[in-house]
This record gives C-alpha cells, sequence and structure tokens, in this order.
C-alpha cells in the first residue's frame, strides 16, 4: 500500500489535481512500523499523512518513543502530567 500511496501522490503532484482549489491529501498506510520510515514517508513528499495501527496497538507510548527516535521534543497532555 504504501507503493500505491506514492504513484497516486506522483499522479496528483504531475497533474497538479485539486478539488475546487483545496489539496487533495494522500495517505499511506500499512506495515509503518518506524519513525524513520514515517518521517521519511513525508519527508521525501510520498504522502501527506501516515496511518500507524498495529505499532499503537503494540506500545502505547508510541508517539514518545518514535518522537525519540527523532530527537524531537514533543509537549505532552497536561492530564498526563498530573498522573506522573
Amino acid at each position: 500500500q504504501l507503493e500505491m500511496a506514492k504513484q497516486v501522490k506522483s499522479l496528483i503532484n504531475d497533474l497538479k489535481l485539486s478539488l475546487d482549489n483545496d489539496k487533495i491529501y494522500v495517505a499511506a498506510v500499512g506495515n509503518i512500523n518506524s519513525a524513520k520510515l514515517a518521517n521519511d514517508l513525508i519527508s521525501e513528499n510520498d504522502c501527506d499523512i501516515v496511518l500507524v495501527g498495529r505499532e499503537f496497538l503494540k506500545s502505547p507510548n508510541l508517539v514518545e518513543n518514535w518522537a525519540n527516535d527523532l530527537n524531537t521534543n514533543i509537549q505532552m497532555t497536561l492530564q498526563y502530567g498530573w498522573a506522573l
């Protein structure tokens, strides 16, 4: 499904497709299991959105883990901090 997203994104860019001047977003899904892969897909303009499912089931702290992998600081919700 990643290759299909890349092809659709490329076609949209080549044809400069839009709907009433709104951008058409392309999502990639399937076997996205690392922060680097997700980041590369977006930074290389292969897709606009990365959808992750199974990795969240494996790791409820996925956002924090991937932020650490990418050396990125994130703001946790206030409610999360209250529990610490």
